[in-house]
């Protein structure tokens, strides 16, 4: 995700917020953020199993009164020879820093999914933005020849889909009852090895689909031009705004940007010919509605950001 960020640092893509048309971004933005995601849940993951893989002894009721005065001793020993922290105490019933691993590793899932789902959106054929690795034999229909499913996306999606029900189970396990659990202890059994292979598949699967993801930048490019440079109306109403009431500015600019695109019209042809109509506007040259459609001018934020969030990246 990081070398994506990287090689396409600059590539133009269409931003979507509540899955329409919202503004300019970078496919490196996107990689940017999700390597982040994946950098901190990682981090997390690797930080709680530090405190949760500890070793359990404590003996009949958590208070080691059978080794006397050298229980803490021979938990510490028992710790260092199975290579498992050192907890300090008895916690057979105090499960928080156990079930912190599941919910760290739920988040991890969580943050799969996100990744997973954004990229099978991106390569649905009518989008065509990015394309899962080209392999030979997989992602093939067995009754369409021209099919080619995302297979890997498929594959994250599914295998992360149980982890929050599996982390949920273990949460409802904690009540567990004074110094030996009756019932709950005993049903963590089940759910603890799935939540770690459903995690971990969901892991291989994004780190196939990322290692060798494609990304058509012509596409990218032709999201963005099909909507007639109304992604760049907010940038035009600024403009506006230095003339008329700022208001009246976003109604005037989200009405030519109707009419641009029921007309198929670029806006910065009915943007000019607005401001040489409109006497409230005359102070408004040209080159001022040019600079709002600056494609370069517009990705500059979104490389900004990605480079943060790459400086950021947990190591």
């Amino acid at each position: 995700a990081s070398a994506l960020a990287k090689q396409h640092a600059r590539t133009p893509a269409l931003a979507r917020t509540l899955m329409q048309p919202a503004g300019i971004t970078t496919i490196g933005l996107k990689a940017a953020q999700w390597a982040h995601a994946l950098g901190l849940g990682q981090q997390r993951l690797q930080s709680s199993a530090r405190g949760g893989l500890a070793v359990s002894l404590g003996g009949a009721i958590g208070n080691l009164a059978a080794h006397g005065e050298h229980g803490a001793a021979v938990r510490a020993a028992l710790a260092e020879s199975l290579s498992l922290a050192d907890p300090g105490s008895s916690w057979h019933t105090q499960r928080e820093n156990w079930v912190a691993i599941a919910c760290d590793a739920g988040l991890l899932a969580g943050s799969i999914s996100k990744i997973a789902n954004d990229i099978a959106l991106m390569t649905q054929f009518e989008v065509g933005e990015l394309t899962e690795p080209d392999v030979a034999g997989r992602g093939g229909s067995s009754t369409m020849p021209h099919k080619r499913n995302p297979v890997l996306c498929l594959r994250a999606l599914a295998a992360a889909q149980a982890v929050p029900s599996l982390v949920a189970q273990l949460l409802a396990a904690m009540k567990q009852e004074h110094e030996r659990a009756l019932g709950n202890w005993q049903a963590e059994l089940a759910a603890w090895p799935r939540v770690f292979v459903h995690t971990y598949s969901a892991a291989l699967a994004l780190a196939l689909l990322l290692e060798g993801l494609q990304v058509n930048a012509a596409r990218c490019q032709t999201s963005i031009d099909k909507l007639h440079g109304v992604l760049f109306a907010d940038r035009l109403a600024q403009v506006f705004a230095g003339c008329i009431d700022k208001l009246e500015a976003h109604e005037l600019v989200a009405e030519l940007s109707r009419h641009a695109l029921e007309q198929q019209r670029p806006l910065i042809e009915l943007a000019n010919e607005c401001v040489a109509g409109d006497a409230r506007l005359a102070a408004i040259d040209l080159e001022q509605i040019a600079t709002c459609f600056d494609l370069s001018a517009a990705v500059q934020a979104s490389v900004r950001a990605a480079e943060s969030l790459l400086r950021a990246m947990p190591r």
